[in-house]
């Protein structure tokens, strides 16, 4: 696993507070993912020997521009302790702003797609939609208490997918800041739903479906704030 060194001064090109938020986290077979990331010098952080994945959907505004995201991310870890997750890296991104979209890839270098997403905060709920189909679907299926309340901050690099004809000019990453109180509430198989279908439109959904993804918990943020920098370019890969 290559070394990595964060930036020294990092400035954030977007601060965007009033986002909500509906996050699904889960569970993902260890040795999968480590396969896949190997040639990013980056590694899944694992606790009982598996690994942890983030399915987040937002709703937000910036320059008066009102969008929704969502992104999936794998917890990883830059350091040799596998536990200690310190990034993340992104899987999957789609924006329902074509213009966004062409922008954070054009501009960012990041994989965002052009998708339909919705996003429900009170009833919790996410969808993405791709030429009227649906690529995932997640729906809390009954109304209930949280399990507990707890005001969350974090701060680290997020890194990028790299081509494999771009591999030997390093990868790229972006740092990002989010905190906001969430309600947890444990993801309950019998009544929540979490639909991905047997052939999404990206290989992030396939390795999730590869690496048995579980989702565990939902967590809600009715309003966050949320933080990034410019696109970072990292060294030779190794």
């Amino acid at each position: 696993m290559r070394p990595f060194t964060p930036p020294d001064r990092i400035r954030y090109t977007a601060q965007i507070p009033n986002v909500r938020e509906v996050a699904i986290y889960g569970t993902v077979d260890r040795a999968c993912w480590q396969t896949w990331l190997q040639s990013l010098g980056i590694q899944p952080a694992t606790t009982s020997g598996a690994a942890h994945v983030i399915i987040s959907a937002t709703d937000l505004a910036w320059q008066g521009l009102r969008f929704r995201e969502l992104i999936v991310t794998v917890a990883t870890t830059t350091g040799a302790d596998p536990t200690q997750a310190d990034s993340f890296y992104l899987a999957y991104a789609c924006n329902s702003s074509p213009i966004l979209a062409w922008a954070e890839r054009a501009l960012f270098q990041t994989p965002y797609l052009h998708r339909d997403v919705a996003v429900d905060t009170t009833a919790p709920q996410m969808e993405v939609r791709y030429r009227s189909q649906a690529v995932l679907r997640a729906q809390m299926g009954q109304s209930r208490p949280p399990a507990a309340h707890a005001r969350e901050t974090w701060a680290g690099p997020v890194f990028l997918p790299v081509s494999r004809t771009r591999q030997q000019r390093g990868g790229a990453y972006f740092m990002v800041a989010i905190s906001g109180e969430q309600a947890v509430y444990p993801f309950a198989p019998d009544v929540d739903i979490l639909t991905l279908p047997p052939a999404g439109d990206h290989l992030a959904f396939a390795w999730l479906r590869d690496s048995h993804f579980t989702p565990t918990e939902w967590r809600i943020r009715a309003n966050a704030t949320h933080a990034r920098s410019q696109t970072y370019r990292r060294g030779t890969i190794e």
